[in-house]
């Protein structure tokens, strides 16, 4: 296997979207795997209990609010994927590939999973490539302002790929989603809509000429078919984006406007996590022209998707 041909693999794996638009389970599983790649041999294996530790720890912060965190469900159906995953005590369970592994079957019997031996010697014989492919599946599946929180979390030591930077690798497979590349002046137009003030709290802080802090963020995840378009984006200081794409804040429908949602789970003492709470319930800056307001579909699919309660 060349290293081409893996990340065309890693792109073609299946994603079940039966039970909501996000389902994170096998991206968060794959990602905990490439970070094992830099213990070596003996990182090639996860036993079922500690991946399951794992992913409901990483689940908290990134996975889909309102599903449970079952770590059988990606530890099983990885292994219909292109020949990336196993499973070597398979033949002890009595379920087959067609059907999702029993719970206690896979702690009662201590079964491990990983990449494939060949898999594994292409990765630990190439940081690059698992930088590239840890890129690549962060790009599909997060919105970039979380990225380093998931490399972190994951306990990812690979650096920057050395290519792929903005992008995610070419696709080659048929089955594979076309990828959208990212419109530059979506953040032009967004700030401009919102008079370069951050719509929840109107920041505007400039370093001489030049904004400082206000970004332009995405209702709908670009990585989830969100569009470049004002209506689905919001113009926001980097402490709210960040709070909206990691599901601490969210919008809901309000007569002609929006309101903030704040999650239940946000703490702190400081007067910064006062006054982030104290958001609740206060009412968005909406652009002046009415068709760049937020689309409600969009933030209809952030509150379900994102948003954490």
């Amino acid at each position: 296997m060349t290293p081409d041909q893996f990340l065309d693999r890693l792109a073609a794996v299946k994603i079940d979207r039966s039970h909501g638009d996000r389902a994170p389970h096998k991206p968060l599983l794959l990602l905990l795997a490439l970070a094992r790649v830099g213990l070596g041999p003996a990182g090639r294996l996860i036993p079922y209990k500690t991946a399951d530790k794992r992913f409901k720890e990483l689940w908290e912060h990134f996975g889909r609010p309102g599903a449970r965190p079952r770590v059988e469900y990606p530890f099983g159906r990885l292994r219909n994927d292109g020949r990336l995953w196993e499973i070597p005590e398979e033949s002890q369970l009595s379920t087959g590939r067609a059907a999702d592994i029993r719970v206690s079957e896979a702690k009662g019997l201590g079964i491990t999973g990983g990449f494939r031996r060949d898999v594994h010697d292409l990765l630990s014989s190439d940081a690059d490539l698992v930088s590239r492919a840890a890129h690549q599946i962060l790009t599909e599946h997060f919105p970039p302002s979380i990225h380093q929180d998931i490399v972190e979390a994951v306990r990812l030591a690979a650096g920057r790929p050395s290519r792929g930077l903005d992008e995610p690798m070419p696709r080659r497979g048929r089955k594979v989603r076309e990828y959208t590349p990212r419109d530059p002046r979506f953040r032009r137009d967004v700030l401009e809509a919102y008079e370069e003030r951050c719509a929840v709290c109107e920041y505007d802080i400039r370093f001489g000429d030049r904004l400082l802090g206000l970004e332009a963020a995405h209702i709908r995840w670009h990585s989830h078919d969100g569009r470049d378009v004002v209506p689905n984006g919001l113009a926001l200081c980097s402490v709210h984006h960040k709070a909206l794409d990691l599901g601490a804040m969210g919008l809901e429908g309000k007569g002609g406007g929006f309101r903030v949602l704040v999650s239940g789970r946000v703490r702190g003492r400081s007067p910064a996590a006062r006054r982030l709470v104290g958001l609740r319930g206060r009412a968005i800056r909406l652009p002046a022209r009415a068709g760049d307001a937020p689309d409600r579909g969009n933030v209809e699919w952030h509150r379900v998707e994102v948003f954490w309660g």
